[in-house]
């Protein structure tokens, strides 16, 4: 798997592994989810982004990113899914 960043787009290998389903709530709704954590190389391109992540991606075709959290040098982040436009075409 190739994280890529943007606009600098440039890639570098991670792994990723699923840990476990998981139910989540949000304001938006109540969410099945897949909790994957992935842990990017230490030598990657943004040295501030080494380290732990953690998403929560929809358990259907779509994969949505509900949740994250991420540990880096720079501290913790975490994020939750506040909006979303259903109604767009692909």
């Amino acid at each position: 798997m190739f994280w890529t960043t943007v606009p600098d787009i440039h890639s570098w290998p991670l792994t990723a592994k699923v840990l476990r389903k998981e139910a989540v709530r949000t304001n938006l709704s109540k969410f099945d989810c897949f909790v994957v954590e992935s842990d990017v190389r230490k030598d990657a391109y943004r040295v501030y982004l080494s380290g732990r992540i953690v998403i929560w991606l929809t358990d259907d075709k779509r994969r949505i990113p509900i949740c994250m959290e991420s540990e880096s040098l720079l501290g913790q982040v975490n994020a939750v899914l506040k909006s979303a436009d259903t109604n767009k075409k692909r």
